[in-house]
């Protein structure tokens, strides 16, 4: 079967590797759709996080697809159901010669069924199991579109764990798909104002689709200059880092309001640790490791999809064929594309 694999010196390819056999408590899916990561699997393919340091590697996380067959030991899974983020081989193991960072970008992935893994300790490397969730059969969502609740589950969770809510003025870094749902959750959740930060008109514009109700693009003018205007001298509540650049987070920690949260949720771009010493915000605030609860969400999520409240196409800009993997990555790197959605097999 074919799947991406990288180097770690930036380049990918298609590949072909043997197809994985579901084990005990597992299961075989057809993946269907895979998106990218963009910030982290542009990281990967360059060795940019100090976590993941050996290749050759399979990459994706974003993963749809459809049970095809089940091992022994499966309860709670059945042949046709769609489960998210399949993968040829769990993250931080080997598949072959290959280092796995979840490889999700594939023709086939397994999953392990909640039931068998819960009831007979069905090995769970790095907990990532507890991720690959079953999407009820009556979900009307297409796999492409499905391949957005991975990212929409975790940054729903980040809005919802900081504590965004009714009368809070929000800050967002960054203006890519993250950013973008940062600002729809933050409405959502009912923030009074929030105001995205960026470098590039096109994403900025992209935002206020999303209920962006301030733009300010940081190539023409800095957060010191624009955010004090904007709220009227209050500062803000929550900065939402979905950039990973250190200095702007560090400037706009200076913006926030007494009380104020910094949350963490981009890798930086070196890959490294936030210095947090580094940060001087007014009065009394507090930093946190964005929490992202994405298995938490899924119900609550789900209810959204039911109810038709999430514009799934607002958080990806492109869906290519699985055969021009190469040519997407190229326009990721050259920021032609901010989220690409990988179509994989045809839909059932």
């Amino acid at each position: 079967m074919k799947a991406i694999e990288t180097d770690g010196k930036g380049q990918v390819r298609i590949v072909e590797i043997p197809r994985p056999v579901p084990g005990a408590g597992q299961c075989l899916c057809r993946i269907t759709a895979c998106a990218t990561c963009s910030g982290t699997d542009r990281k990967l393919v360059r060795s940019g996080l100090p976590w993941a340091d050996t290749y050759p590697a399979l990459l994706g996380h974003e993963s749809v697809g459809t049970v095809v067959e089940c091992g022994s030991g499966v309860r709670s899974l059945a042949v046709g159901d769609r489960v998210l983020r399949p993968c040829v081989a769990y993250p931080g193991t080997a598949y072959g010669a290959l280092a796995s960072w979840m490889g999700g970008f594939a023709e086939y992935g397994i999953v392990t069924d909640p039931a068998a893994r819960t009831l007979d300790a069905v090995e769970d490397p790095f907990g990532y199991a507890r991720y690959q969730q079953r999407l009820p059969r009556e979900t009307a969502v297409s796999d492409v579109d499905a391949t957005m609740l991975i990212m929409l589950k975790e940054v729903a969770g980040s809005v919802v764990g900081v504590g965004i809510g009714p009368s809070h003025r929000v800050l967002v870094l960054g203006a890519g798909g993250v950013a973008r749902a940062m600002c729809f959750f933050a409405k959502l959740q009912g923030a009074r104002q929030v105001v995205v930060a960026a470098r590039r008109d096109a994403p900025l514009m992209a935002c206020q689709k999303c209920g962006a109700d301030a733009l300010v693009n940081t190539s023409r003018q800095t957060l010191s200059e624009a955010v004090p205007s904007l709220t009227d001298g209050h500062g803000v509540d929550f900065v939402m880092d979905a950039a990973g650049n250190v200095e702007l987070a560090l400037e706009a920690a200076s913006l926030l309001a007494d009380g104020g949260v910094l949350a963490s949720y981009a890798t930086l771009e070196d890959g490294g640790q936030f210095p947090r010493e580094r940060v001087r915000a007014r009065g009394n605030w507090r930093m946190l490791d964005s929490p992202v609860g994405e298995d938490a969400m899924h119900e609550k999520m789900l209810a959204w999809v039911a109810a038709s409240r999430i514009p799934f196409a607002n958080f990806y800009s492109h869906v290519m064929p699985f055969q021009d993997f190469v040519e997407g990555f190229r326009m990721l790197e050259e920021r032609k594309a901010d989220k690409i959605v990988f179509v994989i097999a045809s839909e059932r």
